[in-house]
């Protein structure tokens, strides 16, 4: 105690003589409230969440919106687990309330049903996209990065399943159509996915599935969100083309999920190499092997993997209480814009 009480004095002068006017603003900060605070300055709000997508007659003052953005923000940041939680930390941080625009008298902190329906006003319009897609063009699009895995997990949520009809999907069909198209025709319902995980244990779970491309810097520069029954290959050329239109890679890895021969093509022709698993045939022989340093190239795809443990254990529930892939998706996009701030911090 005495050790933790000498750290956080250091700490007080630390921010007082780097920070005065922070310090001033909001008095001690923590980790947290410095992430916050760095995570936003990489944000333009203005052009995000601009005046012109402001509802009038949504019922409050259009200035309240950035006040919510960045409070749900900072409900990541936090790991703040549900709404009512989240409105119980700003009454009692005072800094987080003045970070947020809701300390004062005209600017009390709004009602638990206040912050769901602008969360999900925030989600209809795709928001928290919007804004991962800023962080990754505003600064890693200059970039050009060796190794980027696409990957797939799981995301399990509390809301009921509902039965689809199974329609046939093909990789190779995609590749005539836009990725637009594609998208718009990948289930988006919540049902019941099965996944082998790193084990080769296979397990099942009702929600949601969240696709990724990630790069070398545990930056998920791209993401989809589906059904949990959609297969993860169904998910590869939409992801390569999003990706590519952000930022420039030269190696995508992925497993043997993704061995088909449209994504090999898709990606080829693009300039770019896909070093992806090869299946077995029926007499388990190998249909294709890796060349040269492929192998050791193959073998960095586990960054994926830690990203997406990372999303689970550090910034998701056990279960989402969110129901529809609106809202969801928002969630998801919301942790991602996050991680990726993080990780724009850390490498700058």
């Amino acid at each position: 105690m005495q050790h933790n009480r000498i750290i956080t004095a250091n700490r007080v002068i630390y921010q007082q003589e780097t920070s005065p006017e922070l310090y001033a603003n909001f008095g001690y900060l923590t980790n947290n409230h410095e992430q916050l605070i760095q995570i936003l300055d990489l944000i333009d709000l203005d052009v995000v969440y601009p005046r012109s997508l402001w509802d009038k007659f949504f019922g409050r003052p259009g200035e309240h919106r950035h006040r919510f953005l960045i409070a749900f923000i900072a409900r990541i940041v936090w790991n703040i687990r549900t709404t009512k939680d989240l409105i119980a930390y700003l009454r009692v941080d005072r800094a987080l309330r003045l970070m947020c625009g809701f300390d004062g008298r005209k600017n009390k902190i709004p009602s638990e049903s206040s912050f769901s329906r602008e969360f999900k006003q925030l989600s209809s319009l795709n928001i928290p996209g919007k804004i991962h897609e800023q962080l990754i063009l505003s600064h890693c699009s200059s970039e050009l990065y060796e190794h980027s895995a696409i990957d797939a997990s799981s995301i399990e949520v509390a809301e009921r399943a509902v039965k689809t009809k199974k329609v046939e999907r093909t990789v190779a069909a995609q590749r005539d159509k836009s990725t637009q198209e594609i998208i718009l025709d990948l289930p988006s319902v919540c049902n019941f996915g099965t996944k082998k995980n790193s084990n080769g244990k296979g397990y099942s779970w009702k929600g949601y599935k969240l696709h990724a491309v990630v790069n070398e810097y545990n930056v998920p520069v791209a993401a989809l969100v589906t059904s949990a029954s959609v297969h993860d290959s169904l998910c590869a050329i939409p992801l390569f083309r999003i990706a590519e239109s952000r930022v420039d890679g030269l190696y995508y890895l992925m497993d043997k999920g993704y061995d088909a021969v449209a994504i090999r093509d898709e990606i080829s022709e693009a300039g770019k190499i896909a070093l992806i698993d090869f299946k077995a045939n029926r007499n388990s022989v190998v249909n294709g092997e890796f060349i040269g340093n492929q192998i050791e190239r193959y073998k960095k795809r586990t960054f994926a993997e830690s990203h997406f443990s990372h999303v689970k254990l550090r910034y998701l529930p056990r279960y989402i209480l969110y129901r529809g892939i609106d809202k969801v998706r928002g969630l998801l996009n919301l942790v991602l814009s996050v991680i990726t701030a993080v990780q724009i911090v850390k490498y700058a």
